[in-house]
């Protein structure tokens, strides 16, 4: 289980599944992660030191 900097599961489950879900749609509608919402969503991955996953959401 990987560990949480801003959440802990078992309290913030409810926001972690908003996030999730947010995060889904975002790649629905912008799969290449292109435009202002992509470069803020790449910007955000980085922030939370997540920029390393990009290639691998987008190999789906």
């Amino acid at each position: 289980m990987p560990g949480y900097r801003l959440a802990v599961a078992d309290v913030h489950r409810h926001l972690i599944d908003y996030a999730h879900d947010d995060a889904k749609a975002l790649l629905a509608r912008n799969p290449g992660l292109t435009g202002p919402e992509g470069d803020a969503a790449r910007t955000a991955l980085y922030l939370f030191r997540r920029d390393l996953a990009i290639p691998l959401i987008r190999a789906g």
